[in-house]
């Protein structure tokens, strides 16, 4: 059975008002976690953990948070990979039998506690719940720091251990034996995170700017215990240790992390990543492979690329190459650095490079779409993909007939509406097609009565062809009741007008031209007009 000791809030401090936050430093960029009140039982340790992780974003630090039932044991150990620091506010576990919880001897292991399940500390591993132990997976010389958490200053609640040298050691060891230094404080407010925010350099500038300086230390295992008596704070590691700057931490990884969770929890220092510019992919498109390998024990002396067309490249120094693809495929793209003591580490990816449909269009080279005429269409299309072309030109009429080429002429013999429809390919045997409707008609006259009034006993009355052929003459008629007046109507070409004068012994009537209907129009109904 396990048990979690209660959180320690000791001592009223005017610290307290202090309850916003900090920055880190450390070399190779990535997060910063916080993780607050895991088991949703302390406002207090939630809006502490809040208005931090609010302030280190306010400065532009890459933060990841976990609160109360998102603070899992896998959200937390996931957290830790390749974490610039940790800070941790909220219990910390024993197991039943190993504390008395008044003032005795307290026995290991201890733990972090999560929303679900306790991180043990064994030795120098770490261990979820029952499981097998590792190593915690956060870079080197990293700062880690627990707020409140009984066992890791020596106390729990308002008892203090009676081993408390040894308690921080082993509280501490699962972290400074992944090379962390510990800092741990059962006082409120985060004090010492205010000082490296108000520009401490390093732990000792902090330490010195402390509410309470650490002044002592006892050798314990041959580590130094730093923990003044009856002390509430507490160091294990390198006075020297930095905090990581804003521009240090990058976004978390959680494929990463969580392929380290899923494998077999170790964490390799020489890691080989890369990216490439967004897709889609498209033939003979420059595309930029964006490395990210590190080797956090030494150095990167070769980046080897290769880009599964055939083609490769090396260098010494790190580059982002880019290429082009000239065919479509799948191609997979290895990306392989060598450390300085020969160590490699390769990473793949599979890209998909297109070959884009080209685009089809076309326009009319004749105005006048008339049978018995040629009429001329002329391709528009284009292929969007550089490097490519339209190598055929396919012509459908839509009477029946095809052609080929850029451009072409066709003569239709009949009126009609005709679909058009050119299809084009290119180089690669993608295809595209466009369509439209042509109006093939034969031009006629369309006779209109443009004016009808009388004036002074006579009818004057003015006719336009507004058609595209010359009509033949007719007969206009006038009437009104049994009374009318034929109109001889001379032959009009398109456009023009012509006015006639008739005696009409009626103020009002109806005017009709080609009255008898003899002239073909192409509007047969729109000859009658009323004065």
């Amino acid at each position: 059975m396990y048990s979690i000791g209660r959180k320690f809030n000791v001592l009223v401090m005017i610290i307290f008002l202090f309850t916003v936050i900090f920055a880190f430093l450390t070399p190779v960029g990535a997060q910063i976690l916080i993780i607050g009140d895991s088991r949703s039982d302390n406002d207090l340790s939630y809006t502490e953990t809040l208005a931090l992780a609010n302030q280190l974003k306010s400065k532009g630090y890459e933060v990841l948070e976990l609160y109360r039932s998102n603070a899992t044991a896998k959200n937390i150990l996931k957290g830790m990979y390749d974490a610039d620091a940790v800070i941790y506010v909220g219990h910390g576990g024993f197991q039943s039998g190993n504390y008395d919880m008044n003032g005795g001897t307290a026995s290991p292991p201890f733990a972090l506690v999560g929303s679900d399940k306790f991180i043990w500390g064994v030795g120098d591993q770490m261990r979820e719940d029952d499981g097998e132990l590792f190593t915690a997976p956060f870079k080197q010389d990293i700062p880690v720091f627990l707020l409140h958490t009984c066992f890791s200053t020596g106390w729990v609640e308002d008892k203090e251990v009676k081993n408390p040298i040894e308690t921080i050691y082993n509280f501490a060891s699962m972290f400074i034996g992944a090379g962390a230094n510990y800092y741990a404080t059962a006082w409120n407010g985060a004090e010492i995170i205010y000082d490296f925010l108000n520009g401490a350099t390093d732990f000792a500038d902090a330490n010195n700017q402390n509410y309470e300086k650490i002044v002592k230390s006892t050798d314990y295992n041959g580590n130094q215990v730093w923990r003044n008596d009856n002390g509430y704070v507490a160091f294990v590691g390198n006075w020297g240790g930095k905090f990581p700057t804003a521009a240090e931490t990058t976004a978390y990884d959680d494929e990463a992390a969580e392929s380290w969770y899923n494998g077999n929890r170790v964490r390799d220092n020489l890691t080989c990543k890369f990216t490439v510019s967004s897709s889609p992919y498209y033939i003979n498109q420059p595309l930029t492979f964006t490395g990210a390998s590190k080797d956090l024990e030494g150095y990167i002396t070769d980046y080897h690329w290769n880009f599964g067309d055939g083609n490769e490249t090396t260098s010494s120094t790190p580059v982002n190459p880019t290429h082009s693809y000239s065919n479509p495929g799948v191609y997979t793209v290895t990306h392989t650095v060598t450390s300085n003591s020969s160590k490699t580490a390769t990473s793949s990816k599979t890209i998909t490079v297109v070959n884009r449909n080209p685009v089809a269009s076309f326009y009319l080279t004749t105005s006048k779409l008339v049978p018995k005429t040629p009429i001329g269409f002329r391709s528009s299309s284009y292929d969007p993909d550089t490097g490519d072309s339209i190598v055929s030109h396919t012509w459908n009429f839509g009477d029946g007939t095809t052609g080929s080429g850029e451009h072409v002429q066709r003569i239709y013999t009949k009126d009609g509406k005709y679909t058009v429809t050119l299809t084009v390919k290119d180089k690669f045997g993608k295809t595209a097609s466009k369509s439209a409707t042509i109006t093939v008609l034969t031009p006629k006259p369309d006779l209109v009565v443009a004016k009808a009034y009388k004036y002074r006993g006579y009818l004057y009355v003015t006719v336009k062809n507004q058609g595209k052929a010359s009509s033949g003459a007719c007969y206009t008629r006038a009437w009104y009741g049994r009374y009318y007046k034929n109109i001889y109507t001379h032959g009009l070409k398109p456009g023009l007008t012509k006015t006639y004068r008739v005696k009409f012994k009626y103020r009002h009537g109806r005017v009709k031209t080609d009255h008898f209907n003899r002239i073909p129009e192409s509007n047969e109904i729109n000859n009658l007009r009323y004065f």
